[in-house]
């Protein structure tokens, strides 16, 4: 009952901001999904009153991430949303060449949200459950 309400509460904020989730495109074998600038809103303040931009969802499968690419603005900080739609658990964590930078984990039907901003670069995110990388979890980021 309670995850109904947050859901509830999810999708109220949405409206209310009159959110869109970014445009989705095929790019060779994976997808990429680009979120652009939105002038109808952003979610909120953060703790520092830092704009984010619209949420980027990736849904996660055994053993996939959908999108396997994406791609955000510079400077804008965005949402970052993993929804677990496997049978097993599954993680999110976007590294860099200094080390671990966001880690999301989720349960079988759950989702983690977690609050970004990246500088400039291409980050790659694995799962990091053991053999779930090796299995073809694995994925790029895009921040220019």
């Amino acid at each position: 009952m309670l995850l109904v309400a947050m859901f509830g509460l999810f999708f109220y904020t949405f409206e209310q901001f009159n959110f869109e989730i970014g445009d989705v495109k095929s790019e060779g074998e994976g997808s990429s999904v680009s979120v652009h600038e939105h002038e109808k809103g952003s979610l909120g303040a953060h703790k520092n009153n830092t704009e984010f931009n619209r949420p980027t969802v990736v849904i996660a499968t055994d053993f996939s991430y959908s999108p396997a690419i994406i791609r955000v603005e510079e400077g804008r900080p965005f949402t970052l949303i993993l929804k677990n739609e496997g049978n097993i658990e599954h993680d999110l964590e976007i590294t860099n060449s200094n080390g671990k930078l966001v880690h999301l984990h989720v349960q079988p039907g759950e989702e983690a949200i977690e609050n970004v901003l990246l500088p400039k670069g291409t980050y790659q995110f694995v799962c990091s459950v053991p053999g779930h990388k090796e299995a073809g979890m694995f994925g790029s980021m895009v921040v220019s």
